[in-house]
């Protein structure tokens, strides 16, 4: 399997890119868009540029409350 190194910001920029391809609401990209700040902000607080399945983990834990093989709720 070939892995690309991307930075996290540039993958949140083809992430919005996307959205407008598929022509996402204008709504629903500012929900996403905010989201993926967040995960930036704290992506950099802790020393990380690249994505790695730790760093989301992590993010989703302390930001969300979200934690690895728990069910989520509704709102989750």
């Amino acid at each position: 399997m070939d892995h690309t190194t991307i930075s996290l910001t540039e993958l949140v920029g083809q992430g919005k890119m996307q959205l407008d391809l598929l022509g996402y609401a204008d709504g629903t990209k500012k929900h996403y868009a905010l989201k993926w700040d967040h995960f930036l902000i704290y992506a950099e607080q802790h020393g990380h540029t690249h994505f790695s399945k730790e760093i989301g983990d992590a993010f989703l834990a302390d930001y969300y409350g979200i934690k690895t093989g728990k069910k989520l709720s509704i709102s989750q």
